[in-house]
């Protein structure tokens, strides 16, 4: 009986973070996968053209996570796990910004989808910040009624 009511609270709690991940970020996760499918193209023509195949795997590899990481998130055992792999997406995504800027700052491309790829990932790196600190003010409500 005792593993019954374990298994059955465990179960509550996967399902309500998954129903409070789906309703809180929606969006979020949508931008994060459009931000990884235009890596993805973004880099194979990249690649193509300049044969700089290290930035390009950094590229694809920071550009990627963040949506990893927020599909990952949706399984949080808790919510320090959750904002830990919110915490995880925003530091990739903020990589993925430093390699699209030295994209576009040696010249490699400066083309209008290299400017379009930035403004996604900084939508998502915004969008991150913002869960985070509505996660953390939840925190703050809980020791500080």
């Amino acid at each position: 009986q005792r593993s019954e009511v374990r298994s059955r609270v465990t179960i509550e709690c996967v399902v309500n973070t998954v129903v409070m991940m789906k309703n809180y970020n929606d969006a979020l996760r949508t931008r994060s996968r459009d931000l990884a499918t235009k890596v993805v193209l973004f880099t194979r023509v990249l690649r193509q053209r300049t044969r700089q195949f290290s930035i390009c795997d950094q590229l694809i590899r920071s550009g990627t996570a963040p949506g990893a990481l927020l599909t990952e998130a949706l399984f949080a055992e808790s919510r320090s796990d959750l904002t830990h792999k919110l915490k995880l997406a925003l530091k990739e995504a903020a990589e993925a910004l430093f390699w699209i800027d030295l994209v576009r700052d040696s010249q490699l491309d400066q083309s209008e989808e290299l400017q379009e790829l930035r403004d996604v990932c900084n939508e998502v790196v915004a969008m991150l910040i913002a869960s985070l600190k509505t996660l953390g003010k939840g925190d703050t409500e809980k020791r500080h009624p």
